[in-house]
């Protein structure tokens, strides 16, 4: 039963890209897009804490269930700094560049505002790693939520 639930989780913790990609794609066509994203966003956080406190209430040992809720996106986190810091315009890859943005995409609202508080310029790459590092906070809490509440049962 519990390799079926990790299936499971793993299923969860893709969805967040799958829904990213396909926004980037259908963002053009959707009416009150500002409505949308807010809404969805605010989905996002929920979502993703639930995701974290899912990975929290594993019988695994509590790091490996950490890492395990974390590789996915930390691999597209990964390969965002690799696209956008470390590699030159022109010998981006696109495939990839649009791949590594698909995780973060729902917390860009929240990060933008947060960068706005702390600058005038706002920086797309700074928005992204923002976002990314929301994204680890908010699992991190949903964790640490999850692993509390499994070990008072």
């Amino acid at each position: 039963m519990e390799i079926l639930k990790n299936n499971r989780l793993i299923i969860l913790q893709l969805l967040p890209f799958i829904l990213g990609l396909l926004l980037n794609y259908i963002v053009v066509y959707l009416p009150f897009y500002v409505f949308i994203i807010w809404l969805l966003s605010i989905g996002f956080v929920l979502y993703w804490f639930w995701v974290g406190k899912q990975f929290g209430q594993l019988s695994l040992n509590k790091l490996l269930s950490f890492c395990l809720g974390n590789i996915l996106w930390a691999i597209s986190f990964v390969l965002f700094i690799w696209q956008f810091l470390l590699v030159d315009d022109s010998k981006r890859n696109m495939f990839l560049a649009i791949v590594s943005q698909c995780y973060g995409q729902f917390t860009v609202l929240f990060s933008t505002k947060i960068v706005m508080a702390y600058g005038e310029v706002i920086d797309s790459n700074q928005v992204l790693i923002t976002s990314y590092i929301l994204m680890f906070f908010i699992y991190v809490i949903g964790f640490i939520y999850g692993a509390v509440r499994a070990n008072k049962t």
